[in-house]
């Protein structure tokens, strides 16, 4: 998703869907994320714009109870 804010004139939701995704933290520690849908909402402000969103998501991590 990109989104040019120059564009947005008025207060704005934007959604996507996302993934999954597969996320490397390194140290053998690799994440896995089901697919997210993604909601943010753009509205020009003074100055700028604000930006609020956010996500829920499922991820699957390896056990690492046996070292």
């Amino acid at each position: 998703m990109k989104i040019r804010f120059s564009d947005i004139m008025k207060a704005t939701v934007l959604r996507e869907r996302v993934g999954p995704l597969n996320l490397d933290f390194g140290y053998q520690c690799e994440l896995e994320v089901d697919p997210v849908d993604l909601s943010i909402s753009v509205e020009p402000v003074q100055g700028g714009h604000r930006v609020e969103g956010g996500f829920d998501f499922k991820a699957t991590i390896p056990c690492s109870r046996c070292l």
